[in-house]
Formats: structure tokens, sequence, C-alpha cells
């Protein structure tokens, strides 16, 4: 546990460090506060909003933890991981809990808007708790998917193309399910593996064991998957 800690430490003072990373949270703040402006929040509902800053949060991650594997691969310090004393799959667990840490900062710095909403409608907290639920729990599949993608290369922009090709396939999986014919079974199956679907349901105020279920197993898959990728690399 004490070496999760350590790495986990180091990798969230890089991200407190990173131009890169604070410029990221500055950017998810002006297009949280344009669409505020523009009317993405009507009279207290906040379902619009949420869905705003989706997009810029899944852009932001993804640059900012480009470089989490991608420069360990660089660096050859994949092959370490047969001979240091610690377990891949720690080293993973502590990249992924800095990457979330340093995003749920910029989270939570989004309360701002329903505060200031507060002063001027009546809304509804319980929908806004989960909305913002929503949000923390689609920030655990986009830090899994930033990782994984920056395990396939050491180039930052490679790792940036292929995670944003994967974030568009989870994404447009959705779209399908409610272009197929609903009576089909491929129809729940596409929504159900899509994560705007869960999301979508959260923003809205429906908690669901199953949509909670969802961001948490579909992470650990992509951690999984990930930790397979770097061993067979190594072994290759």
């Amino acid at each position: 546990m004490s070496k999760i800690l350590a790495i986990y430490k180091n990798e969230v003072r890089l991200y407190l460090f990173s131009w890169l990373g604070w410029s990221s949270l500055i950017i998810i703040n002006l297009i949280a506060g344009m669409g505020y402006l523009l009317g993405s929040v009507r009279f207290g509902n906040f379902q619009h909003f949420f869905s705003l800053v989706e997009m810029p949060f899944a852009w932001a991650i993804f640059i900012a933890g480009a470089r989490a594997l991608a420069k360990d691969k660089e660096l050859g310090l994949f092959t370490l991981f047969f001979t240091a004393p610690i377990k891949l799959s720690d080293v993973l667990i502590a990249k992924f809990l800095a990457l979330v840490s340093f995003f749920f900062v910029g989270l939570l710095s989004l309360l701002f808007y329903p505060i200031l909403s507060s002063l001027f409608f009546s809304i509804s907290w319980m929908s806004v708790l989960s909305g913002f639920v929503g949000l923390g729990l689609l920030i655990l599949v986009f830090a899994a998917l930033a990782l994984f993608a920056s395990s396939h290369t050491d180039n930052t922009m490679i790792s940036i193309v292929i995670a944003f090709g994967m974030w568009m396939f989870l994404y447009l999986l959705g779209s399908f399910g409610t272009m197929v014919d609903p009576n089909l079974p491929m129809a729940s199956f596409l929504k159900e593996i899509s994560y705007s679907y869960h999301f979508g349901n959260l923003s809205s105020g429906v908690f669901s064991l199953a949509d909670i279920g969802y961001f948490i197993v579909v992470p650990y898959f992509i951690l999984k998957l990930t930790e397979s990728k770097i061993l067979k690399q190594i072994a290759h």
C-alpha cells in the first residue's frame, strides 16, 4: 500500500505542476461558464449542463493522461516491472487514482454553478447530486481509457488519438441503440454497453445500481486490459 501511495503522490505532483493539466481544468470551466451563460441551465434544470461538460472532460483527461504510461514506455521502464519490487497492477492503480483525483478537482469547481443558480431559482439538489455523481463516475471511465491508450505507444499524440477513437466508439454505441428497432435484443444490448445511456440516466436524476455498476465494472475491465497489454509488450 505504501508503494502505491508513493507513486500516487508523485503522479499527483506531476499534474499539479503541469501547465497542461491546469490549462485543461481552465478550459473545462470556460466551456461550462459559456454554456451556463448561454442557457444550458433552464430554471434550475442541470441535465443539459452536465451533458455539455462531458466532452471537455473526456478531451482534457485524454490529453493530460496521454503521458501516464507513454513516457514510461519511451524511457524503457516497462521492463522493470518484472524485476522491480512492485507489481504492475499497483503502478496502474496509482496512476489511475492520481489522474482521477486531479480531475475531481475540476469537478468540484463546477459546484459554483448550482450554488449560483440556487440564488435565483428553486433547484432540485438531488438531481444536481445525481449529475455530479454521474460525472464523477464518467471520469473513472475516461481515466481508464487514457491509460489504456497510453500503454499502446510512446507518442503522446498517438495516445490521444487512440483514446479519442475508443471514446467515440463507446459514445456512438448509444446512438446506434436508439436507431435499432427497440423490440430487438440488439437495441437493449447496445444501450447497455454505451456509457452515454448510463450517464444520461444519472444526469437526469435517476439513480440505478445497474448504472453505477457499469461505471465500476468498465474501468476495472479496461485497467485489466491495460495490464495485459503491457505484459505482452514486455514478453516480446
